[in-house]
């Protein structure tokens, strides 16, 4: 699961979703926090849930007290969606909720199936610097150079691909709470590793859920949501 983005109606549906269908392994990619009205909420569904995961630029910047999260996406209504909400997610994740965000690692190392995995938030090397599907191939080349894994998987760019570069496998997981392109459907990406030798299945999975539960969370806390005419002209 990739940028929840204080979504917990999005997360609620994946974490919903998951359980029907079943897997071995969940993870999140990181960015639990901005742009959504909740914080101390996402935590306790990942809790609850045994969701393990990696720290994201928005929990660096929340956590550490940053002036800003380090990154705006290039999209310019979520670019501008982050400059609205910074202040406020700051203001609204309590001392514990920072302490948990500070401490989630950069990256989680797995094998399955024979094949080697890394989990980060943007890329090996930096948490804020994005790798979009058509950069050249040289820097996917170098990115896995310094990952030394088969796949690599990551969120930051709230968007859905799977892209191979010789031997190794760039898996971008899309977004639980902010997703872009036009479709306001949560979702999460799957990974088979079941055909040993055959390399992996890469399957991205899309979720209606009620974006209204959504508005309604921000007028309960008093917060403008910034995407509410977004959602209604999508939806």
């Amino acid at each position: 699961m990739g940028d929840i983005h204080g979504n917990l109606p999005a997360l609620e549906k994946c974490v919903a979703e998951l359980r029907k269908e079943g897997y071995d392994r969940v993870f999140h990619a990181g960015d639990l926090v901005g742009y959504g009205p909740d914080t101390d909420e996402i935590l306790q569904v990942l809790k609850r849930a045994g969701i393990e995961g990696v720290r994201g630029n928005w929990d660096e910047a929340v956590a550490w007290e940053m002036e800003s999260p380090g990154a705006w996406h290039p999209d310019p209504i979520q670019a501008e969606a982050g400059r609205i909400t910074y202040a406020s997610t700051c203001e609204n994740t309590t001392r514990i909720g920072r302490n948990i965000l500070g401490n989630l690692p950069f990256e989680i190392r797995f094998r399955e199936g024979g094949i080697s995995f890394s989990l980060m938030h943007a890329n090996p090397v930096d948490s804020t610097t994005y790798l979009f599907e058509d950069a050249d191939e040289l820097s996917f080349r170098e990115y896995a150079k310094a990952a030394a894994v088969d796949v690599l998987i990551f969120g930051h760019t709230h968007l859905h691909f799977h892209r191979q570069v010789r031997s190794h496998h760039f898996i971008s997981v899309g977004s639980v709470g902010i997703p872009t392109a036009g479709d306001p459907r949560t979702g999460y990406t799957v990974l088979y590793t079941g055909n040993i030798g055959k390399g992996i299945d890469v399957n991205f999975r899309r979720f209606e859920y009620d974006t209204q539960q959504l508005a309604r969370r921000y007028r309960e806390r008093g917060l403008l949501d910034p995407f509410a005419s977004h959602l209604s002209r999508t939806a």
